[in-house]
């Protein structure tokens, strides 16, 4: 049980944004705190198997999220002279990123190994005393990295500069109140991860048995006792009498997508690309845009979308396959092929392409390959099954419901994984700014398991404002209320 208060005695910081912040804390530019200066540049090319053990920019938003406690990339030793040395406290900036949310991100070095960092990284090493743990909390915080983000500059790229980053304010409280506040967070920060491990165990293991009752409706049917064929295929076996095996294009045709680089625009005609086939059925909520007459060009040859069609990845996320389900226009965008079938029911052909069965035929095909990727006419070729129309609507029936609940299972743990980390990014920017007082806290000692390893995206920015308010009103019951 952890009860957070507030401190009694707080008064207005007037800068950063930070809000009040409790009477005996400071609020000081980094520029006052210590040096920043740039990293060295170094090439990809320097990259070797062993080595001198090196950060590159990427790594700060990618790999390390606040912390490095490792570093597992290395440089040819020889080299070392091209790189910039870093030591145990020392705050590595990512000088540069694709968007606003990456610029500026941070992550302090609490390695004890030597290490080097490369190009694209701001170094900032402390003068004053101050918890390094403390650090790597207080410079991803919110407010904080607000501040970062109205420094960014450019567009393609987006950069920050150290003579920047020198005026960017944290919260300072005594270096005592730092350890204490450090060692709270990473102890409730590993709670935190172990609820987050949980709930990705829990979504696994319901993609486990959604996974095998979609293979079984769709390699057996519905019919337990239904009479049985050898399919011919080894890794298949066998299969119902009366059903037909054979190549995807022996009823289906696939039409390729144009292979062009087209604008986009605010307000246009969507594009279906890879990152819209992620559920059963095609989302467009999200899609980039483009012009009329480009529509008209990437439609042209029959390959305009329409209800029943299957929007197929060939490149990234080889095998994600999404239905068809909305009249609006579309046109498909890259990476991606159209899958048109006027004979077979297109939900029960959706649920044999996301199958086992399909999977384990695409790594079969992919076996040896450099890049994963597949071309239409290996897509062509792909064995299907195919019962009567009848029973093929049946078993999507079935399945539609069967796997339904699954799914809502499956949305439900999404969701509180979204909410755990909005809660603790709510909660650390709270506590590095002053708002609550974890002085005098004491968390019972955790049950003996594996660390969990960090939360991938534990550093995500509060952008939805329902899952906001829902982190705030937590954050607002620890203050006083008992918080398991």
């Amino acid at each position: 049980m952890l009860t957070l208060g507030r401190y009694s005695s707080c008064r207005p910081s007037h800068r950063g944004k930070l809000g009040t912040i409790p009477s005996h804390w400071r609020a000081e530019s980094l520029g006052r705190l210590g040096h920043l200066s740039k990293g060295k540049g170094g090439s990809k090319q320097d990259a070797a198997p062993w080595g001198v053990r090196c950060v590159r920019y990427g790594d700060i938003y990618t790999r390390y999220q606040g912390f490095i406690w490792k570093v597992t990339s290395y440089i040819e030793p020889s080299a070392t002279s091209r790189y910039t040395p870093i030591r145990r406290g020392d705050v590595l900036f990512a000088a540069s990123g694709e968007s606003i949310n990456e610029i500026g991100r941070s992550a302090v070095n609490l390695s004890s190994e030597p290490v080097v960092c490369g190009g694209d990284i701001i170094v900032f090493r402390p003068t004053a005393k101050m918890d390094p743990v403390f650090l790597g909390y207080a410079c991803n915080a919110h407010p904080i990295a607000h501040q970062k983000s109205s420094m960014g500059r450019g567009f393609t790229v987006v950069h920050v500069y150290a003579d920047e980053l020198k005026q960017l304010v944290l919260p300072v409280p005594p270096l005592g109140e730092q350890v204490t506040i450090g060692a709270v967070l990473t102890e409730i920060d590993q709670r935190i991860n172990r609820l987050v491990a949980s709930k990705r165990r829990l979504i696994g293991r319901l993609e486990e048995q959604k996974q095998a009752i979609i293979h079984r409706a769709v390699t057996r049917g519905l019919d337990a006792h239904v009479r049985l064929k050898p399919s011919g295929i080894d890794w298949l076996g066998e299969v119902p009498a009366h059903w037909e095996v054979g190549p995807l294009r022996r009823r289906c045709g696939v039409m390729d997508c144009k292979h062009v680089t087209v604008p986009f625009v605010d307000d246009g005609i969507p594009l279906a690309s890879v990152r819209e086939v992620k559920g059963f059925e095609l989302c467009l909520n999200n899609a980039k845009m483009t012009t009329e007459p480009w529509y008209r060009h990437l439609v042209a040859g029959e390959r305009c979308p329409a209800v029943g069609d299957i929007i197929y990845c060939r490149n990234v996320g080889v095998g994600a396959a999404a239905l068809v389900t909305t009249e609006e226009r579309f046109a498909m965008g890259q990476d991606v092929c159209l899958i048109r079938t006027r004979r077979e029911d297109g939900r029960f052909l959706n649920y044999f392409l996301r199958s086992l069965a399909m999977k384990h035929q695409l790594s079969q095909l992919l076996i040896g390959s450099t890049f994963n990727r597949i071309n239409v006419s290996d897509i062509k070729v792909l064995r299907l099954l195919y019962p009567p129309a009848e029973e093929q609507r049946a078993i999507a029936r079935h399945l539609d419901e069967a796997v339904s609940g699954l799914d809502r299972s499956r949305e439900s743990a999404e969701r509180e994984i979204a909410l755990l980390r909005e809660y603790r990014t709510r909660l650390i920017t709270d506590v590095v700014t002053g708002k609550l007082d974890v002085r005098g806290v004491s968390l019972p000692p955790l049950p003996d398991e594996p660390d969990a390893p960090p939360d991938p995206d534990d550093a995500e920015p509060l952008d939805d404002p329902e899952l906001m308010d829902a982190a705030e009103a937590m954050a607002e019951r620890a203050a006083g209320d008992a918080l398991t």
